[in-house]
């Protein structure tokens, strides 16, 4: 192809392309959208530990970015009965947010909630890619915390699910949960 105008404008806008979307291949730059019906709980993650980039975000606020949901409700009577969003990290903060979890401050209040968890893009990761990066540090932590229960949707294979469930379901009958959460 001869180099004209035409050439280059393409050329460029290539390249634009390419710098604006190369970064979601980096875990660091896919986003994860914490959803709660507990508005409280972003008092107790450390910002300093864990970089939030936004507070009770707009759901369209960052509609195209987000890599992954987690929802964390609480039950409680006195909390309304549907999750809104809370914040958005990075991907790279979900190890220092699950670490943060299974502290005392925030394991008590887990033992009392469900999880549930969403794969909205792949960006350019495979399946099996998206769901090592966004899902390992979940599974795969050194201390995990533990809930009420686990809701994978649909969006995520059988063997991650499966593997979801059985790192982060509490063992423990329910009249055991509420003997352990009456001696607190």
């Amino acid at each position: 192809m001869p180099w004209n105008q035409s050439t280059q404008g393409k050329l460029y806008t290539s390249r634009q392309m390419h710098s604006e979307s190369s970064g979601t291949s980096n875990p660091g730059n896919l986003l994860v959208l914490i959803e709660s019906n507990d508005a409280t709980l972003i008092d107790d993650i450390p910002e300093g530990e864990i970089p939030i980039l936004a507070k009770q975000p707009s759901k369209t606020c960052f509609t195209n970015k987000i890599a992954m949901t987690l929802g964390l409700y609480h039950f409680d009577n006195r909390l309304p009965p549907e999750n809104s969003p809370a914040f958005v990290i990075q991907a790279s903060a979900l190890p220092a947010l699950v670490s943060e979890l299974w502290m005392p401050k925030l394991y008590i209040w887990t033992m009392q909630s469900s999880l549930s968890v969403k794969l909205h893009s792949r960006f350019s990761h495979t399946e099996e890619e998206i769901e090592q990066l966004l899902l390992s540090p979940i599974v795969d932590g050194l201390l995990s915390p533990t809930f009420v229960g686990v809701l994978p949707d649909a969006s995520i294979s059988e063997t991650w699910a499966a593997k979801l469930r059985k790192r982060c379901i509490g063992q423990y009958d329910a009249g055991d949960h509420l003997c352990k959460l009456e001696s607190l």
